[in-house]
């Protein structure tokens, strides 16, 4: 199976490999992954962010209450960022599981030495 970093840094190496064994759906595939890839990068950074977020608000909430002051609007900050996580975090996860299932389906790259014919009835 192809790293996943070679065909997002190569994707026309790929597509030409897969264009030599006459595989024209896969050649698409290769251009979902990247599009997948920048989703999930998107996405991951979105996720640190809010646990970030989750961190600092927890911290705040410390603060407010050592200080004696009410830290009722954090709060309600802080609960809504659970959900949303989630919803993120299995976004992801899906993204994550289409990625898999292109790679496990698209070949290793053929060496140079091999010839490039039509069908199997070509090869040497």
């Amino acid at each position: 199976m192809l790293e996943l970093k070679f065909i997002v840094e190569h994707p026309d190496i790929v597509k030409s490999n897969l264009q030599k064994r006459g595989d024209e759906e896969k050649q698409k595939w290769v251009d979902e992954i990247v599009n997948l890839y920048s989703m999930q990068k998107k996405l991951s950074a979105e996720v640190e962010a809010l646990r970030a977020r989750r961190n600092s608000i927890s911290n705040k909430i410390n603060e407010e209450k050592k200080a004696g002051r009410n830290p009722a609007e954090l709060l309600r900050e802080a609960a809504s960022i659970p959900e949303t996580l989630r919803e993120k975090e299995k976004l992801m996860e899906e993204i994550n599981q289409k990625i898999l299932f292109y790679r496990m389906r698209i070949p290793n790259i053929l060496h140079e030495s091999v010839p490039v014919g039509k069908d199997s009835s070509e090869n040497v």
